[in-house]
């Protein structure tokens, strides 16, 4: 599920519709909220202090700014969150006997496991 979760992150990020939708929205928010307009801030030679994204429209410097860095940031959290690591870690928990599946699957995972496993356990064995 993290891996759908995280390619439909990846769709959306570089489908120009999907920012289309959420800039609309923030506009209506905006006026709800009584500003005139969503203003660039200027840009610098030599920024260190915050975003220095050189663009020609505010819609152009939110894609840049805000809606690009904020996707790529959960992508990377997902890809930390969700290492290799804790995957195998997560698949141990299908050894419970309340979680076994009833299909091919639990073969896959097991085997899996077993090769993950299998130089920390004592007797590699009798696993199966």
């Amino acid at each position: 599920m993290v891996s759908t979760v995280k390619l439909k992150i990846i769709a959306t990020r570089n489908d120009d519709n999907e920012f289309d939708k959420v800039y609309e929205k923030m506009l209506g928010m905006a006026e709800r909220a009584g500003m005139d307009a969503l203003d660039v801030p200027r840009i610098c030679g030599r920024q260190t202090q915050r975003n220095n994204v050189p663009a020609r429209s505010p819609k152009e410097y939110f894609k840049l700014a805000v809606f690009i860095k904020y996707l790529d940031c959960l992508i990377q959290q997902l890809d930390l969150r969700f290492s290799d690591l804790t995957i195998q870690g997560l698949r141990a928990l299908c050894l419970i006997p309340s979680h076994l599946f009833k299909d091919d699957e639990e073969t896959i995972v097991a085997d899996d496991l077993y090769k993950f496993y299998s130089y920390d356990l004592p007797f590699p064995q009798s696993f199966h």
